[in-house]
């Protein structure tokens, strides 16, 4: 049978919001610190403060909660952390969708609640609810290129969703199998023993499998009252979230998910829904161009590559889109004074 057969319930939007809750971040440093790593390696080149860490109605920006997974994947370097991150803490960090998707009457409606609301969560991704036969297919969609961090966010997002569904029904959700596009890991039977169901990797996609029948179960909690009273939060932070944002932010934003595919002046202005007089003149109010973004964007990028990966510069300029590693030189030089051989020598031997 092919997805033509099959019947979609529901489906996510396919954009990431600019800002996101700090409940993410502040479960990725508790974790890292539980490991013995230090707060302030956790959050360097994030600009979050640690007392911010306590504050729930903080934002931040996808590439600030990506910068704390970078460096806690580089401080705690365990082989599948995701899954052992999530395991046991990503019910807190999704507070504001599992509390009021656990007292739905239904485990369809749960997740139709948790789809509605999946801006304020801690998803990387999009999802698609579908049913064939007596088969429920939970599909998860990768919404930019997340280039090293790519299997720890997956991890992250596979293990979230089976500890919020269990804490959902009230019991281990019961899986047919697990697609995963990824080779088969090393750790492997970390998998097998979270999951306990056949896993198949190398797949065309990622999904969870389950018995669809599982979709009409009625949830021990089900209480239309409360949970009213919980969605009225998910609506309260949902439209704070979607209203914030500097043009910068949003620019920044933009230019992080298309990755080396940077989009003109004129389609940027179309993705966010205004018009490139307008555009422009909201860059001039916050006194910066697009193109001055773009390098600046760029240039983070490019250092980021350098620290962290062993990449050689002909793949680097690749990763920044870049046609010669030698147009990829000569742009780092201008933004930097060095070159990115020199850079990497200049970090390997400080003195």
């Amino acid at each position: 049978m092919t997805d033509r057969n099959k019947k979609i319930l529901f489906k996510t939007g396919n954009r990431l919001p600019v800002k996101r809750p700090i409940y993410g971040v502040a479960l990725l440093v508790e974790y890292g610190k539980n490991k013995g790593a230090s707060v302030d390696r956790l959050l360097e080149d994030t600009r979050i403060e640690p007392d911010g860490l306590n504050d729930p109605d903080k934002l931040i920006t996808t590439d600030q909660e990506l910068t704390v997974i970078r460096n806690l994947v580089r401080l705690v370097p365990d082989p599948g952390i995701g899954l052992e991150l999530s395991r046991n803490a990503t019910v807190s960090a999704n507070a504001h969708i599992t509390i009021p998707a656990m007292f739905c009457d239904t485990f369809q409606a749960a997740i139709r609640l948790m789809f509605k609301y999946i801006e304020i969560s801690l998803s990387y991704f999009q999802y698609t609810l579908s049913v064939e036969n007596n088969l429920a297919f939970l599909k998860m969609k990768e919404l930019f290129d997340y280039g090293e961090l790519q299997r720890v966010i997956f991890e992250l997002e596979l293990s979230a969703i089976y500890s919020i569904s269990k804490n959902i029904l009230g019991e281990p959700i019961v899986l047919k199998k697990i697609d995963i596009a990824y080779p088969r890991p090393r750790y492997a039977p970390f998998y097998q023993e979270m999951f306990s169901c056949p896993i198949s990797y190398g797949a065309d996609g990622h999904a969870m499998i389950f018995d669809s029948r599982l979709l009409s179960k009625q949830l021990p909690q089900a209480n239309a009252l409360v949970r009213n009273a919980y969605e009225k939060e998910c609506r309260r932070v949902l439209a704070r979230i979607r209203g914030q944002g500097t043009t910068v932010e949003k620019i920044s934003h933009e230019l992080l998910i298309q990755g080396k595919n940077i989009p003109s002046f004129q389609k940027l202005a179309g993705r966010l829904n205004i018009s490139p007089r307008t555009l422009r003149r909201h860059l001039t109010a916050e006194k910066t161009s697009y193109k001055s973004l773009i390098n600046s964007f760029l240039k983070e990028k490019a250092v980021k590559l350098l620290d962290d990966t062993d990449y050689s510069l002909e793949k680097i300029a690749e990763e920044l889109g870049y046609s010669s590693a030698s147009n990829f030189c000569h742009a780092f030089k201008n933004w930097t004074g060095q070159t990115p051989s020199g850079y990497r020598e200049k970090k390997k031997d400080p003195a």
